[in-house]
């Protein structure tokens, strides 16, 4: 059985993830913590995929990605 990843962070990141807004990520990118951001997100989905669902405002973050780029290419 595969594990997610986030069983492997440490406690202030696991309370990091099982919190977060797409506000608190949108934050992370404006301060440039772009690597932050990717991590979130990556174990979010990682946790989606295993566990089969999360919170709805984890399901927001994962939607976080999409609505960058489609307003990233609307604004060309």
């Amino acid at each position: 059985m595969r594990k997610s990843r986030y069983q492997f962070l440490s406690r202030k990141e696991r309370e990091a993830i099982d919190f977060v807004t797409a506000e608190l990520l949108l934050g992370l990118l404006e301060s440039g913590d772009v690597r932050t951001f990717n991590t979130i997100i990556g174990t979010l989905q990682d946790l989606k995929d295993i566990a089969g669902s999360i919170s709805p405002d984890q399901e927001k973050c994962l939607l976080l990605p999409l609505v960058l780029f489609e307003a990233a290419v609307r604004s060309r």
